[in-house]
């Protein structure tokens, strides 16, 4: 299972999430746990949202969101609510446009994701800089549009927050969602690409493939944070 990691690798530091330092020993662990395939019938605890959140089918096309994308927020414990849901819709058409300018086939640890890209990815997450949208912040977007480029747009919630604030960005009550996430996904850049095989290779771990790194990044901040190790 862990071909070509040799010994330190497999129990000294080899990945680090913001604050947060482990082995891949450890990483593999977690990452192992949330993605298990388990019946049904004999998962009464621990009962995780993948794949539900990670392989919903919608229907939509990868630059284009609707109705059941806005609502995939609820698969991973946030509910947008009325409120939220509809100033969702009202942010649709800006987002899309967007999202259009988001190439769909890179990953943010690949060489081509330069800092221009970065900066898109950032400018999705400006609509919440504007008049206030009601029920939504940066947490709920990001788990809408992280499915619609699962590599390149990470998902945000206190325990990613508290990973990399204040150790790795500033705190800074006054800066902007779209500012806040360019610092974001610099520092989640330089995480997975400081370790890039081991990443690869807790990628691999569940059955049917599909885990991303950022996804896996994801899992180990919540898993950190939750845990408070």
């Amino acid at each position: 299972m862990w071909a070509g990691h040799g010994r330190e690798s497999m129990t000294g530091t080899a990945i680090t999430v913001g604050r947060h330092h482990l082995s891949f020993y450890e990483a593999h662990r977690v990452i192992e746990q949330y993605t298990a395939n388990i019946d049904l019938r004999h998962r009464k605890t621990d009962f995780y949202a993948w794949p539900y959140y990670d392989r919903l089918d919608t229907g939509s096309a990868t630059s284009d969101l609707n109705d059941g994308d806005l609502l995939a927020p609820v698969l991973l414990n946030v509910n947008p609510g009325i409120h939220g849901f509809a100033s969702l819709q009202q942010l649709k058409p800006a987002l899309v446009c967007l999202l259009r300018e988001v190439p769909s086939d890179v990953g943010l640890a690949d060489e081509v994701a330069t800092p221009a890209m970065l900066n898109r990815v950032a400018e999705l997450f400006s609509v919440l800089d504007g008049p206030r949208a009601l029920g939504v912040q940066g947490t709920t977007l990001s788990k809408v549009l992280h499915r619609k480029r699962p590599e390149l747009v990470p998902l945000h919630d206190k325990f990613v927050r508290d990973a990399y604030i204040p150790t790795r960005i500033d705190r800074e009550s006054r800066r902007g969602w779209a500012e806040y996430f360019r610092l974001l996904v610099g520092e989640m850049q330089a995480d997975l690409r400081a370790s890039p095989s081991e990443w690869e290779a807790l990628c691999g771990i569940p059955e049917g493939g599909g885990l991303t790194r950022l996804r896996a990044l994801d899992i180990i901040a919540w898993y950190k944070g939750k845990t408070g190790n």
